[in-house]
């Protein structure tokens, strides 16, 4: 979560303007904003001249809107392991900018941990220009001899994949492990602290690829 979190904020750190973004705890109640109302309510600010009130109820739109995927991400995420404890999913949706310049994204991560000191991210994002940067990483990876020469490291061993839909990698090493896959829309970060390889491969398993091709 940390890794993807921070590639966000590098993006639009760059861009140099203000963000708006909203962060919590899932809310799996309460009815969802009606879309409709608020562009109907915005229109009509519009027409009336209330330039500044009309952005905001725009604003809520896409604020509702985004909800929406943040939850459909959310029914995505790995169930709880025995004897292990999760936190509650954390979301952060935001927007930047307008036209050619615009960055949208919505994420939603949840940590799993155990008594004795195992940690496991799982974080899926869905923005595209997130997506646009770890194409950057995989052209990276896709060189296979430069693969080969960091793989010559005994303590690290990185496999690259493209199947389905989606690209990414793996990055296996002494008691942590990372993986990263991104299709056209949604990008699935796995992250183990103090943990086993075995522990890693069982989360990163349970990531329903399937089921996120498909996600709003």
């Amino acid at each position: 979560m940390l890794r993807t979190t921070l590639s966000l904020i590098l993006i639009i750190g760059a861009l140099g303007a203000p963000v708006s973004a909203q962060t919590g705890d899932v809310d799996s109640g309460g009815e969802t904003p009606s879309v409709e109302k608020l562009v109907a309510d915005a229109l009509a600010a519009h027409k009336a001249g209330k330039s500044m009130e009309a952005i905001q109820h725009l604003q809520a739109a896409i604020d509702a809107i985004q909800q929406v995927g943040t939850k459909s991400l959310t029914s995505f995420l790995p169930p709880v392991p025995e004897d292990w404890n999760a936190t509650e999913p954390k979301t952060i949706n935001g927007n930047w900018g307008s036209g050619a310049q615009a960055f949208q994204w919505s994420q939603v991560t949840r940590t799993y941990t155990t008594k004795d000191g195992m940690r496991v991210s799982v974080t899926f994002s869905n923005s595209p220009q997130l997506i646009a940067s770890q194409r950057q990483m995989a052209a990276t990876f896709g060189n296979e001899q430069m693969v080969k020469m960091m793989n010559m490291d005994p303590n690290k061993e990185i496999k690259v994949f493209k199947k389905e839909g989606w690209n990414g990698w793996t990055i296996v090493e002494k008691n942590k492990a990372s993986g990263v896959a991104f299709g056209d829309k949604i990008m699935v970060s796995v992250d183990l602290n103090r943990g086993t390889e075995e522990v890693f491969s069982k989360f990163w398993k349970q990531v329903d690829f399937d089921g996120l091709r498909g996600a709003k």
